[in-house]
């Protein structure tokens, strides 16, 4: 064989290994080091690729009756509110609404989330409308009707404050048409940060007891909004000092005892959920979505619904805590307790600087436990204890649910024939025993 052909097959075959081994070298780093750091960076990206679109099924049309689409964006911008007042916007779209003001069918009003078109929220509320005519005991019983109400929510990924602040606006108007629908049968659901545009509305609207269970049922899918803002709380914070303590004993004197605040608090929107007779959430501690859009940007623009102050609880991040946690993602624990304590320094500086590198809340705080008490300079234990006060309150989990795959979007189940199916037959069954409770009980 011609020498050239062998050093030129031997160049090549170098060429290819040398290849193999750069490729299998960027697999090993992506997989071995990048991966384990940046789980969840991996997995939004893997999910935002493979998510579904809703897609709507056969004949959904024919199961719904009016169907009544109000967007306020303004044309041409997915971010741009119109320039109407929300008494100007209803007045506009008076004729739109009439069909939808009376009726003895239930109305589905759909409040998309963060990033979502009128299309797809067009779709999930088709769909839910289509199921729910299913359960009809017969062909004559009226078809429910959908209202799709959308607002300015399409921003950036990492401007997910910024839709807060849309979502909050968007309120005022949705709180408008609620006053105009106020005799209809209103199943309310949010989906993501649409669950803050519901909220938020309703808290707007007068809070009496002649206002309770004005609405049939409130369900928020995934909500993002913090998981404190639907509970009461009760908290006992003790402090103490321990190695002042051991300085009296040893002195011959009883130390004092430890200083302790009580109290209690309720959530912003406790009140407003009293409005509907029902009140539902689903929840799932792997929306990624979820997870990571409050990780992108501000978790909470300052002001709006937040839970009690909570301490970093060690060896945990903030965003850990229930005033920061969406109601989407989930509570473990109905409570919490956490102990935090300050070794005495070495020098007052070093104190200063043990503070200053805990500064970023992303950073999670090192647990800190010294030997023993007379090296504590200060010990803060909060106890708080979280319940949800609306009587009537469900929660689904969604990993209960059948329509489970690697990489699933757990955050948008509506858009999941299998899970969908799975989901509404829960949230339809609590409702229809609800009624059945209801026409039981003896008239006035």
């Amino acid at each position: 064989m011609c020498p050239k052909v062998l050093v030129a097959g031997w160049l090549s075959a170098n060429t290819v290994m040398g290849d193999m081994r750069g490729i299998i070298a960027i697999g090993v780093f992506i997989f071995g080091v990048l991966l384990p750091f940046n789980l969840d960076v991996v997995k939004f990206a893997i999910v935002q690729v493979l998510s579904s679109p809703c897609r709507l099924p056969e004949g959904a049309s024919a199961s719904i009756g009016g169907i009544v689409s109000l967007d306020l964006r303004h044309v041409g911008s997915g971010t741009a509110f119109i320039t109407a007042t929300p008494q100007e916007w209803l007045t506009t779209n008076s004729k739109m609404l009439a069909p939808l003001r009376a009726g003895p069918s239930d109305l589905i009003i759909y409040v998309h989330g963060f990033r979502t078109s009128m299309g797809d929220a067009t779709c999930a509320a088709k769909a839910v409308a289509m199921d729910l005519s299913k359960r009809r005991h017969s062909a004559n019983s009226p078809r429910p009707d959908v209202l799709v109400f959308g607002w300015p929510g399409q921003t950036e990924a990492r401007h997910f404050s910024r839709a807060q602040a849309s979502a909050t606006h968007a309120a005022k108007y949705l709180a408008e048409l609620l006053r105009q629908l106020r005799h209809r049968k209103v199943i309310l659901i949010g989906h993501s940060l649409g669950a803050e545009v519901v909220m938020g509305a309703m808290s707007r609207l007068p809070q009496t007891v002649e206002q309770a269970n004005t609405f049939r049922a409130v369900i928020l899918i995934q909500g993002a909004i913090p998981i404190a803002s639907l509970r009461t709380w009760s908290y006992e914070i003790s402090v103490r000092y321990p190695a002042a303590e051991v300085h009296d004993r040893l002195a011959g004197r009883e130390p004092p005892p430890p200083h302790i605040d009580k109290g209690t608090g309720s959530g912003c929107y406790v009140g407003a959920a009293l409005m509907a007779r029902e009140l539902i959430v689903t929840h799932s501690s792997d929306d990624i979505t979820l997870s990571r859009m409050y990780a992108t940007d501000e978790i909470f623009l300052p002001g709006l619904c937040q839970g009690p102050y909570l301490f970093p609880v060690e060896g945990k991040s903030v965003r850990s805590l229930s005033q920061t946690v969406a109601i989407g993602l989930g509570l473990a624990r109905a409570q919490m307790l956490s102990i935090h304590r300050v070794p005495v320094p070495e020098n007052p500086t070093e104190l200063a600087g043990r503070f200053s590198e805990h500064a970023d809340p992303d950073k999670p705080i090192q647990a800190l436990r010294p030997l023993d008490d007379s090296q504590v300079q200060l010990e803060r234990t909060e106890v708080y204890n979280f319940e949800i006060a609306h009587p009537s309150y469900h929660e689904i989990d969604l990993h209960r649910l059948s329509g489970w795959r690697p990489f699933f979007d757990w955050h948008s189940p509506l858009n999941y024939p299998t899970m969908r199916a799975d989901l509404l037959e829960r949230i339809w069954r609590i409702l229809e025993q609800r009624d059945q409770i209801s026409d039981s009980l003896p008239t006035k």
